[in-house]
């Protein structure tokens, strides 16, 4: 329900989402443009694209310019593409769709190649682990829910087309970063992901399913 009410309502506006929108735009023109990229060029095209919320957007330039930000942006982008050694550019692909009927799946990922070697899942917003210095529980930097979501894409990549666990390099790009593997969270994020639909289809039956729930959550609980 809530899901819903927010589709009816407003689009949400701040400057966070046109940085996202211009970090975006930058990855895709760095890429496609190798010797000659200039921010400028991303900014104006994201400004005809999104004029309107750039000219009624409430915290626009409040606690840091907006220039400033897209200019970092666009730098540690162009420090990350530079870095991509090993990796063919002719093959790259800019946010492909995942679809996997088996797992449940799909999304657009930001970056891949199409030889599958190299996974790049993009980030705009603050990474207050990062900026700290202050790893997580885990030792590492990147927020869970990011790299959850990585694995996932990363997931239906091998699911789909049967590839070796060292076959594919994945990436999440904050700024120039490489995120550490962790097997048992993708399989505590497949575990989500079914008991959340079982228990949508124990509630739409009219007969009790506990015990089935009680076997799944056995079957697909990961250990570290």
């Amino acid at each position: 329900l809530a899901y819903t009410v927010n589709r009816m309502g407003a689009n949400a506006n701040s400057q966070a989402i046109l940085v996202g929108s211009f970090a975006g735009a930058a990855l895709d023109d760095i890429i496609n443009n190798d010797t000659d990229y200039d921010w400028r060029q991303t900014f104006t095209n994201t400004f005809k694209e999104r004029t309107m919320e750039f000219c009624t957007c409430p915290d626009l330039n409040v606690r840091e310019p907006f220039r400033e930000v897209a200019v970092n942006q666009a730098k540690n982008i162009e420090e990350f593409d530079a870095n991509q050694e090993g990796f063919d550019r002719s093959k790259a692909l800019l946010e492909p769709s995942f679809v996997c009927e088996e797992l449940g799946l799909q999304g657009r990922v930001d970056l891949m190649t199409s030889d599958f070697r190299l996974l790049v899942e993009q980030k705009s917003g603050a990474n207050y682990n990062i900026q700290r210095n202050q790893p997580n529980e885990y030792g590492s930097f990147q927020k869970e829910e990011h790299y959850v979501q990585l694995l996932l894409y990363y997931g239906v990549l091998r699911h789909n087309f049967r590839l070796s666990n060292h076959q594919v390099d994945i990436r999440l790009l904050y700024s120039p970063y490489l995120a550490v593997w962790w097997w048992w969270l993708i399989c505590n994020a497949f575990f989500t992901r079914a008991y959340v639909c079982a228990t949508k289809l124990w509630h739409k039956s009219s007969v009790s399913h506990k015990g089935d729930l009680k076997v799944l959550s056995t079957s697909f609980r990961p250990t570290r």
